[in-house]
């Protein structure tokens, strides 16, 4: 009878275990994915697939919902292995949360602003405590580490009545430097809160060098809550990324194939810019210009829009252009 009742109790906490639900999605997609209604798009259950060239970095996408309330929950990228053992490296695969937070109206559709603001999947993180959202009052607030290990918060989007940000046509964060020291996002992917019937959105992104054996990688992403696999028949999310054994050629002009298709940010990634982000700390905006442009490259962006006139930071930009990988037989720029 001691058995019975032994079994019965483990039966039952089985059955407490949370079950936990996946879709497969585009990584690129028209539907916002928001937490409270399913991704239209998705496949339930299905395999997140990425198909790409060498020297290529390509997303593949999730959503995941938890029939009851898990907490902070961990999402763990096992060895990825094509049909002859030979795997990706570590840190081939980069795993980013989705966060949804407060843009303005038109967030999704477009880049004018919009007098209100609506929920959206917008913000890669590693740490999605790094902002908060509070869906009362429509806000976002960021959360600050001083040097001193003081933790403090920063309310990202005040009415603009309040906003003494512009400057000119420019929008200067006077009053929030988001390249400043003390906002610092994870360096990799934290558990995250998986609450019941809340859906959350990730990100997995590959990244196949020209030396990366071409073939089909199988993985699975592990969903564990408080360290344990979550106990249910969900509980590893299969992967399945295929490098093809070519690299892609360099984009060319749709009428003229025989020109080089040229491709710029109109963007404020220059030192003074970056200066009036970071707290006016000349030798970290170097640091960052350098990580901007690098993951530029990274995203098939090679080319850089120089701004202001020609002086030494001009000549300093170019070596960094050219140390990450960009173009420099061609110049681009004004101002």
């Amino acid at each position: 009878m001691k058995k019975v009742m032994t079994m019965a109790l483990a039966l039952a906490g089985l059955a407490a275990q949370a079950g936990v639900t996946w879709w497969a999605v585009p990584a690129m997609s028209g539907e916002a994915k928001l937490p409270d209604k399913d991704p239209a798009d998705g496949e339930k259950g299905g395999v997140v697939r990425i198909v790409m060239a060498k020297e290529e970095y390509e997303p593949g996408s999730f959503v995941v919902v938890a029939d009851s309330d898990l907490g902070k929950t961990s999402f763990e990228l096992s060895e990825f292995r094509n049909e002859r053992g030979q795997a990706l490296p570590a840190s081939a695969l980069d795993l980013k949360f989705v966060k949804v937070w407060y843009q303005n109206g038109n967030a999704w559709w477009s880049y004018f602003g919009d007098s209100g603001v609506r929920l959206c999947p917008e913000l890669l993180v590693n740490d999605e405590d790094l902002i908060r959202v509070d869906t009362e009052k429509k806000a976002n607030y960021a959360r600050l580490v001083e040097p001193d290990g003081r933790r403090h918060e920063h309310w990202l989007n005040p009415p603009r009545q309040m906003d003494k940000r512009i400057f000119k046509h420019y929008r200067f964060p006077s009053c929030f430097l988001p390249m400043e020291g003390s906002f610092r996002d994870a360096k990799t992917l934290q558990p995250v809160a998986l609450g019941k019937g809340e859906r959350k959105q990730f990100l997995l992104t590959v990244h196949a060098t020209k030396d990366t054996p071409a073939g089909a990688y199988r993985g699975v992403i592990q969903v564990k809550s408080k360290g344990e696999k979550v106990k249910s028949a969900v509980c590893e999310i299969p992967v399945a990324v295929r490098v093809m054994d070519f690299v892609l050629p360099p984009p060319k002009a749709y009428q003229h194939p025989e020109m080089d298709y040229y491709v710029n940010f109109y963007s404020y990634s220059s030192i003074s810019h970056i200066m009036g982000w970071n707290g006016h700390d000349n030798d970290l905006a170097w640091k960052q210009l350098e990580a901007t442009l690098a993951d530029c490259v990274k995203h098939g962006q090679t080319m850089h829009w120089l701004r202001g006139n020609i002086c030494d930071e001009t000549e300093r930009t170019l070596d960094i252009m050219q140390r990450v990988g960009m173009r420099t037989d061609v110049i681009t720029g004004g101002g």
